[in-house]
């Protein structure tokens, strides 16, 4: 249930990131994701449901999605295309 960073500062340029929750039964575990501010906290929470995905472009390579599990653990697929 802590805080995770999923930076994309390796790729050069803007793109896409597609969040999946691989949980396998809908009554598995959540996700609740959104972009890291300044401060280093989430100012909006996204809940990514067991089974759901999630699209999210992003405007510089520096973009830093932060993720944290509703309870326990939870299983997310991050993928990242550039543009």
């Amino acid at each position: 249930t802590a805080e995770a960073d999923v930076a994309v500062a390796t790729l050069g340029t803007p793109g896409l990131c597609v969040l999946q929750n691989l949980e396998p039964t809908t009554t598995g575990k959540t996700w609740n994701w959104g972009l890291k501010s300044s401060t280093g906290g989430i100012p909006q929470y996204f809940a990514l449901k067991p089974k759901a995905g999630a699209e999210v472009t992003y405007g510089t390579s520096a973009m830093v999605i932060r993720g944290k599990a509703a309870s326990g653990t939870v299983i997310v697929q991050v993928l990242t295309f550039e543009a």
